[in-house]
């Protein structure tokens, strides 16, 4: 098997430097256009500020998109949290976390305040009881979000003499 591999220069694959040139070209060409129909200068002033800040700008502009491009991916919509939707839709959990815990709807709340709003915690979730300390409930809030991985999310409920003190949105790295 032959592996087809680009070369790399100065610690850069071969493709960054093709998407900085064809960056680099729109980019001189806009700033051309915007030297000429928007800020009146003379013909060489155009020229030399068009190439200072072609060269200067198009690589900031790759770095804006690239960064651009691993907000988009690893964005999570969030939802307000609805107990039915809690119950009904268990891939969207993890969604409705940060309004579960920002409004600290839980806290304070005993296991029978708990389970009225989210339920048991279902096969893929588990309770730990130990005698006298903190105890913790698991609930599996599904999968999903992450830029280059998968993240599997669980909230994770601390309690303390019966009553919920912590309500933590734990992100598990696949």
């Amino acid at each position: 098997m032959i592996l087809f591999t680009l070369p790399v220069v100065l610690g850069l694959s071969i493709e960054v430097y093709f998407i900085v040139f064809v960056l680099g070209v729109a980019n001189y060409f806009f700033l051309q256009w915007l030297f000429t129909a928007v800020i009146k200068v003379d013909e060489k002033t155009r020229r030399e500020v068009t190439w200072i800040l072609t060269i200067a700008s198009t690589p900031i502009l790759y770095v804006a998109l690239v960064l651009l491009y691993f907000q988009a991916m690893s964005y999570t919509p969030n939802l307000d949290f609805e107990a039915e939707l809690w119950a009904t839709q268990t891939h969207k959990r993890f969604q409705m976390a940060e309004d579960l815990i920002d409004r600290e709807l839980l806290l304070g709340k005993d296991t029978t305040q708990v389970k009225d709003i989210l339920g048991d915690p279902d096969r893929y979730g588990r309770c730990i009881w130990k005698k006298n300390s903190v105890n913790t409930w698991t609930y599996s809030m599904g999968s999903g979000g992450g830029s280059l991985s998968f993240l599997y999310h669980q909230l994770s409920l601390k309690f303390d003499q019966g009553r919920v003190v912590r309500a933590e949105h734990i992100e598990i790295d696949d």
